[in-house]
């Protein structure tokens, strides 16, 4: 297949634009704010180039695809939206005063699952009424810190036996992790429970979320998991601190076990502050991420595009 930004791909996509006559592209992600500004420029469609990470990790990197982008960003698009202000924040430099609007993500409402199945659910995981389970969800890669995590979890095991772990996802990772579990003998303890079509239902009968990155841009799964009534344990990178509740909510520093197995224990012992937790961060993300305020948000954007372009 011809690379993604080989002529092939920016040609056939140019063809595209110019077929569907659209009167507006929103793209997602570097290679596609790349082509689809080429493609946008080429044939007076407007596009909004859309930013989501924080470029820390080495994927990132690539001299070419950066010039690229940046140049693109500055004079292919018509706008810039970032998902968080730590996102904005990176790339501002960049920008050279060219502005970045930050629009943040939104997360569909959660409903909650009845108490039948949520028992039921937890019971064919391996957890008993009385256990406390945590989850975590995300790529099993580098980024997301599940060495760190499964080192605060045999931390905190010793004192709470009633405390599980449940980590949801796939990725590069999973016969590292498999292998560093075995290791610190938690393999009754600690789940695998791979890439789920039910991540909502998971949340659902969970009791903590956890999520111990060493960056992020705007973390979905934590939006997600406030959204499903957790509370939130995390570490402060990226826009985590923008978005989790304050005072009902825990960060740490990254890459450190220990106030991570610290702060989740203080969860795990307390029920009545989990689920005080657990309320504000319900309502706070339906607030401040839910569908509705973002598609105000993304509509009054897409307005001022549109009217720019037909003066």
């Amino acid at each position: 297949a011809p690379h993604l930004l080989s002529p092939q791909r920016i040609l056939a996509l140019i063809r595209h634009f110019r077929e569907a006559r659209y009167d507006l592209v929103q793209t997602h992600l570097d290679y596609s704010n790349i082509l689809g500004s080429i493609a946008g420029r080429v044939t007076g469609t407007p596009v909004i180039a859309t930013l989501h990470s924080t470029s820390k990790e080495p994927r990132f990197h690539n001299p070419l695809r950066q010039t690229l982008e940046t140049w693109m960003l500055r004079y292919g698009a018509q706008a810039v939206v970032a998902v968080g202000e730590q996102v904005a924040q990176a790339h501002a430099p960049r920008m050279k005063g060219h502005s970045i609007d930050v629009i943040p993500n939104a997360v569909p409402e959660i409903p909650p699952l009845d108490a039948e199945k949520r028992a039921a659910l937890r019971t064919r995981l391996g957890a008993t009424p009385q256990d406390v389970v945590l989850i975590s969800v995300g790529r099993l890669a580098a980024p997301k810190g599940y060495p760190d995590l499964l080192q605060a979890f045999a931390q905190l095991a010793p004192e709470y036996p009633q405390a599980i772990l449940w980590v949801v996802g796939d990725g590069d990772l999973w016969d590292a992790l498999h292998a560093q579990r075995a290791a610190l003998g938690l393999q009754t303890r600690v789940h695998f429970l791979g890439r789920r079509s039910d991540v909502p239902d998971l949340l659902n009968a969970a009791d903590i979320f956890v999520s111990a990155s060493h960056w992020e841009g705007l973390p979905l799964a934590v939006l997600e998991a406030m959204m499903a009534g957790l509370p939130v344990v995390a570490t402060a990178v990226g826009d985590t601190p923008n978005i989790v509740p304050l005072g009902a909510s825990r960060l740490v520093p990254p890459h450190q076990p220990a106030a991570l197995a610290q702060a989740l224990g203080t969860l795990v012992k307390d029920p009545a502050t989990r689920a005080r937790w657990g309320a504000t961060s319900k309502a706070y993300a339906r607030e401040h991420f839910g569908v509705g305020a973002w598609m105000e948000r993304l509509k009054s954007l897409y307005a001022r595009v549109l009217a720019r372009e037909e003066t």
